[in-house]
């Protein structure tokens, strides 16, 4: 019960970690696509990266899944 427990909460850390900084490159690409902000191709970089980045954690979140799948 202790290994699937910590396996869980690896799995649920990893899975908000890459969600955060999706969430943070995804706020910082909305702010620089403000009509006030005139910074080429920031909207574009930050949009990428967020994009990126949520692949990352649903790469990680789908083989923690694999190696150990669970039901709730």
């Amino acid at each position: 019960w202790w290994a699937f427990k910590t396996d869980l909460i690896t799995c649920f850390f990893n899975w908000k970690l890459g969600s955060y900084f999706c969430i943070l490159f995804r706020n910082q690409a909305m702010h620089f696509n403000r009509d006030d902000i005139n910074l080429p191709g920031f909207h574009k970089f930050f949009k990428e990266a967020s994009e990126e980045e949520r692949e990352h954690a649903m790469k990680v979140f789908l083989f923690q899944l694999l190696i150990k799948p669970f039901t709730l």
